[in-house]
């Protein structure tokens, strides 16, 4: 029995080795010629032996060979530190445990030996230790310098694993970033050292690098309402992906400050279930390489929380006791609050605004001529909004606060023929009520509102009715 299994054993190996050519990786093939031929063997004769060099097969006659070596070699000169002090550059073709095979040119068949016990220490001219870091377009490089002194380094480049190299940069440092390249990528990258000859070494070690993704962009535009049994339905616009394809997208929902995924669909579409509970839904698109975008605007399932600020410029009425004595002027509001916050629909603002009224000039009492009220009052409000349609917000509020009166004006003591000038001024407490309708644009809104103040001065009850637009932002 175990001769039989030596047999079948020896006869699988006489088949490997003689029946089927092998295959075996020639790295390089010297010729007497002094041409180096880099190829792979595919049978081996006495005569001639058959080499593959890019696809193609080629015959050559062993009496023209002078090696065949099966290792890696550099083909870069080297910088040879003899121990008598001197050196030598050259391009070492073959070694062994006693000695180094040199060529001063290296398609020369002329070569000389140095013997391992006179060589110091062999360095390599080409730069070494190449790396890199990727970003999406661009890549950033880095090497290590060769023993002598350089010039210059040419960067080559070449897309995927069959292409061709060529040169994209040069530089006298040892890295570079080299920009404008396709994201989402495979890359090649070699370096060359070029010295005060001008003469290019070999390569450094081949690195490839892949750019990164570029995420795909979250969905812009969305329409979320609810439905009559309770669930709430979101659609949305496409999202974009500039070197993919989106092929998903992720909603999550935000809970007491945490998020939490809700579902995945390849759709453009979702209903989430009126059981759930959140504070807000967002969506995220995903592209084939199941990357993630960052966070869409915020759905909420009803008004959403905001801080707002805006600038009112308005037109005031003078009413009752005010209107006898002034006439209509322009004036200014800055208002600042919170929507949404506490309940929904629920606005709180705080306002001051400035208005000048001039004192008009056929007062019924010439002897007091009013110059002209002015009037600062610093309100709270407190309001509810609601949309009647998705991108249009009406507000009623009301108001409560303190308001600064300065009034100017002229006595005239028409007995004696003296003229005074006088003013007055104090706070009094001011109330009101107001109507704003709202138009949303992104993060701006556009705002045209009405007001009444009433103030509640101790000389008389005086009020006003304001108009005008507003513009502002919102968080």
């Amino acid at each position: 029995m175990r001769n039989n299994i030596i047999k079948i054993t020896l006869t699988a190996v006489f088949l490997c080795l003689f029946i089927y050519p092998a295959k075996v990786k020639a790295e390089y093939i010297f010729l007497k010629d002094g041409k180096i031929i880099q190829g792979t063997i595919v049978s081996d004769g006495k005569d001639n032996i058959t080499v593959r060099i890019k696809g193609k097969k080629k015959q050559i006659r062993r009496n023209n060979i002078i090696r065949i070596m099966y290792t890696e070699l550099s083909m870069g000169k080297v910088y040879i530190q003899k121990r008598d002090g001197t050196s030598i550059i050259a391009y070492i073709v073959d070694e062994d445990r006693v000695s180094y095979t040199c060529r001063k040119e290296l398609y020369s068949p002329e070569e000389f030996k140095l013997k391992r016990t006179d060589v110091l220490f062999v360095a390599e001219r080409n730069p070494s230790g190449l790396a890199g870091e990727a970003d999406t377009t661009s890549v950033k490089l880095t090497w290590f310098p060769p023993y002598d002194p350089v010039s210059n380094y040419n960067v080559y480049i070449r897309t995927g694993m069959h292409g061709k190299y060529e040169k994209t940069g040069q530089t006298s440092s040892k890295n570079i970033s080299i920009s404008g390249l396709k994201s989402n990528t495979e890359y090649y990258f070699i370096v060359k050292s070029v010295d005060r000859d001008g003469f290019e070494s070999s390569p450094s070690n081949e690195i490839k690098i892949t750019t990164k993704n570029i995420l795909p962009f979250a969905p812009e535009d969305y329409f979320a309402g609810k439905k009559p049994d309770g669930n709430f339905h979101v659609k949305w616009e496409e999202g974009i992906d500039p070197d993919g394809k989106v092929t998903s997208y992720n909603l999550y929902k935000v809970l007491n400050f945490k998020t939490i995924q809700l579902a995945s669909t390849s759709k453009k579409e979702h209903t989430v279930s009126g059981k759930e509970s959140f504070d807000r839904v967002f969506i995220r698109s995903v592209d084939n390489l199941k990357d993630e975008s960052g966070d869409s605007i915020s759905i909420y399932f009803g008004p959403r929380p905001e801080i707002n600020f805006a600038v009112m410029p308005f037109y005031a009425f003078p009413l009752s006791k005010l209107k006898e004595t002034t006439d209509p002027h322009y004036g200014i509001a800055v208002r600042g609050g919170i929507s949404n916050y506490f309940f929904t629909g629920l606005d709180l603002h705080i306002e001051a605004s400035y208005v000048k009224f001039q004192g008009r000039k056929q007062y019924i009492f010439p002897e007091d001529s009013i110059e002209s009220v002015m009037l600062v009052p610093v309100l709270l409000s407190i309001g509810y909004s609601f949309y009647p349609i998705r991108w249009i917000r009406i507000s009623p509020a009301v108001y409560a606060g303190y308001c600064y009166i300065k009034n100017t004006y002229t006595n005239l003591d028409i007995i004696n023929g003296g003229r005074t000038d006088l003013t007055s001024a104090g706070y009094d407490p001011v109330f009101g009520a107001g109507l704003s309708i709202r138009w949303d644009v992104s993060m701006f809104f556009f705002t045209v509102s009405g007001d009444y103040r009433y103030i509640a001065e101790k000389s008389g009850h005086i009020g006003y009715w304001t108009i005008g637009p507003a513009a502002g932002i919102k968080f």
